[in-house]
């Protein structure tokens, strides 16, 4: 990743919405769908956003993570495929 000092952590889907999007029944990729369709982002953005946010949140609650990471020094993106 080009980075001198970094971790990947993975996280599970927030239960609310993971059986949504589990297994063949939801197969979308947003960026090659959007790719020549101007009006995918405002289909699709709406329907990925609750998911989003509740996975971003259980990242950020996630008990003594961001305070790890601070300790570490480390600058945090946090970002979902």
């Amino acid at each position: 990743d080009g980075t001198l000092k970094s971790t990947i952590i993975h996280v599970q889907p927030h239960e609310t919405d993971r059986a949504q999007f589990e297994g063949e029944k939801f197969n979308l990729s947003y960026f090659e769908m959007a790719e020549f369709n101007a009006v995918a982002p405002f289909v699709v953005g709406p329907i990925l956003a609750k998911p989003f946010y509740l996975t971003c949140e259980k990242v950020v609650n996630e008990p003594g993570l961001i305070d790890s990471l601070r300790a570490g020094n480390y600058d945090v993106m946090i970002t979902e495929n």
